[in-house]
């Protein structure tokens, strides 16, 4: 953290920060690039001056979230309230009601429902589980956060806010790090199962288990390395086998040339949860 805290970042302005999420963005229209870019300038202006606790400018972080929602292909407008989720919250110079004059009510209300989100994630990840009340069911928590909006482009926002800031953990105190690694597990992964977004989920997971428990996130990478290593001469041998049946075949022989075997595995966490 310290040596980005050094890092002169004078490079970074709008057209820089835009020219990091543009390739993505392909699937867009020329006049809806022109949107998130815009909402790039108003996103660098309103977090000037803002660092995170890596050293790096604040507005790297609703960049980064907004190239996660491009990458799942969102519309524009779910891409701009990305950029400009913390906006009102975190500084002064944006307003609900100055977003919805630039780019529409439907981008504020997105940014409006992830301010109120936010608010409650913020206090469910201050409570320590098992102690009365503050032990909260994992449905409740599924449910409180649905039923806060009509508006399902709210929690995917939220959910690349988390993954990005899951991402990023390392520049946090340990304490912190383990109470958002559990938050992650507890509430994030299983929305974003909830919506199908299962390479969300799996890699927020992944990042949540490593953080969390790194003692056990190690043991079931070892016992994983272990078990894929004696798999393997069962792998090679089934893809020679099948490769042997096509070239005898002299219909398979003309439809495939190779044969590729490649074993699904399974993510650590759903490993360790089973392995109990």
């Amino acid at each position: 953290a310290a040596a980005r805290a050094d890092i002169d970042w004078s490079f970074v302005d709008p057209a820089y920060l835009y020219s990091t999420i543009h390739a993505k963005m392909a699937y867009l229209s020329d006049l809806e690039r022109a949107e998130v870019y815009a909402a790039t300038e108003m996103a660098f202006h309103a977090h000037d001056g803002q660092k995170r606790k890596s050293g790096e400018p604040f507005v790297t972080h609703p960049v980064a979230v907004a190239g996660i929602l491009a990458d799942q292909r969102m519309d524009h407008e779910t891409v701009i309230a990305g950029l400009l989720h913390d906006t009102v919250e975190d500084t002064d110079h944006v307003t609900f009601d100055s977003i919805q004059e630039r780019f529409g009510p439907a981008v504020r209300r997105i940014v409006e429902g992830e301010t109120k989100v936010s608010k409650v994630s913020s206090s469910v990840s201050k409570q320590v589980p098992g102690e009365g009340p503050a032990d909260v069911a994992n449905a409740d928590l599924q449910q409180m956060f649905l039923a806060m909006t009509q508006e399902v482009r709210v929690i995917i926002v939220k959910l690349a806010d988390r993954l990005h800031n899951m991402r990023t953990l390392g520049s946090l105190k340990p304490e912190k790090r383990v109470r958002i690694a559990n938050e992650t597990l507890l509430v994030f992964a299983p929305l974003a199962k909830l919506l199908g977004m299962y390479k969300v989920k799996n890699e927020l997971e992944e990042l949540a288990f490593r953080w969390s428990t790194p003692e056990y996130h190690a043991e079931t990478a070892r016992w994983f390395d272990e078990l894929s290593k004696r798999q393997e001469p069962v792998v090679r041998s089934a893809a020679a086998e099948l490769q042997a049946l096509c070239d005898e075949d002299e219909f398979l022989a003309s439809a495939c040339s190779l044969v590729e075997v490649q074993p699904r595995a399974k993510e650590f966490y759903g490993v360790f949860r089973r392995a109990g």
